[in-house]
């Protein structure tokens, strides 16, 4: 498989359903409790969650199916943050993490943003490694979710772009 399989493209409503399946796989991979309204309420309306005023939300596909995600938002004149960074348990290794992530890594310059931060599961180390490979930082400690079915804690990633 080469990258000119890989093709990145914006998401619209009509994925969503693709893209909670492909979560769900993630969930299930780690013994998670799946519930979509729950876990990611964001992606039942995706165009007005991700429209460009916000933010933007990205697949990954394959063969047209979708086999990763990334969303990113606008927090602040110049901050984004990183969300739902997924890979289907069946296509990693192919770089698509990276890829997904250096495209939104592009997206934030080219929008003169000056930084960017990532919240992960605490469960999600290749996760961690693929943040810090790129040059983030993660912080001390880590944030409980209250009231998660999961009793999931995530970590904080902050990259500075301009030092990129």
């Amino acid at each position: 498989m080469t990258t000119t399989d890989i093709q990145l493209r914006l998401a619209t409503n009509a994925d969503a359903g693709a893209i909670m399946a492909l979560i769900s796989a993630v969930f299930a991979e780690y013994g998670m409790i799946w519930d979509a309204a729950v876990e990611v309420p964001d992606l039942f309306d995706i165009e007005t969650n991700y429209s460009s005023a916000r933010g933007a939300f990205f697949v990954s596909e394959i063969g047209g199916q979708i086999v990763g995600t990334v969303g990113v938002t606008f927090e602040g004149a110049s901050h984004a943050e990183v969300h739902r960074l997924y890979v289907s348990p069946t296509h990693r290794r192919l770089g698509l993490g990276r890829l997904l992530m250096n495209h939104v890594l592009m997206w934030a310059r080219e929008r003169d943003l000056s930084e960017m931060t990532a919240w992960s599961d605490t469960r999600f180390d290749k996760a961690h490694n693929l943040y810090r490979s790129l040059g983030f930082t993660q912080m001390e400690g880590e944030r409980p979710m209250v009231g998660d079915v999961n009793n999931s804690a995530e970590y904080q990633f902050v990259l500075t772009l301009a030092s990129m």
